[in-house]
């Protein structure tokens, strides 16, 4: 080992660790002293890895290929992210990213986060009120249809209350119905 550069003992512990078996492998910066190759079968020997991974990487491409969850230290601030590297920067980002034209302000992270966490909540009320919906619609539906079986037993008796009285019942399902479709799409 004395005789090998940084990067060729990195690779050789690197590979040292990997063959030994484990299920949870703690990484520090792991590409430093690497080069683009050793980054790669670094990445591919990770992602065959079945145990836990918990990595400290400033290095963009082990973040996307490996990272599924993030805990980012940022100003004074630690937020955890349950998402991938592409999707945090999709929906966070960075609070200042440079486009070439100057610094780039973007919202701090906690509002984006808060406001991310408030949008998963309103969906989450949307879909409980189109659940309830079509739990209605499809009553309705079934009371509709148990009418009509019941209106046509009654036209082949020709008992003109009960065919009167279902039809009044039909009418206001029809609309329960018109009603509840209307709020769906609303």
């Amino acid at each position: 080992m004395a005789v090998l550069s940084g990067g060729e003992k990195s690779r050789t512990l690197l590979g040292k660790i990997l063959a030994h078996p484990s299920n949870l492998l703690l990484l520090d910066e792991p590409n430093n002293h690497l080069d683009m190759e050793s980054i790669d079968a670094l990445i591919e020997s990770l992602q065959n890895f079945p145990g836990a991974l918990l990595i400290v990487t400033h290095n963009e491409r082990i973040l996307r290929a490996l990272a599924t969850k993030l805990i980012v230290f940022h100003r004074g601030k630690v937020d955890v992210f349950n998402s991938g590297y592409d999707e945090f920067l999709e929906k966070i980002g960075w609070e200042e990213e440079n486009d070439g034209k100057g610094a780039q302000k973007k919202p701090p992270l906690r509002n984006n986060y808060i406001e991310k966490k408030e949008r998963e909540k309103a969906e989450r009320r949307e879909k409980a009120r189109i659940g309830k919906l079509e739990a209605l619609i499809m009553k309705s539906e079934n009371a509709l249809k148990q009418y009509n079986e019941q209106l046509e037993i009654e036209a082949n008796r020709n008992n003109l209350a009960q065919i009167n009285e279902l039809a009044k019942k039909i009418s206001r399902v029809k609309q329960e119905i018109e009603d509840l479709y209307s709020e769906y799409g609303d």
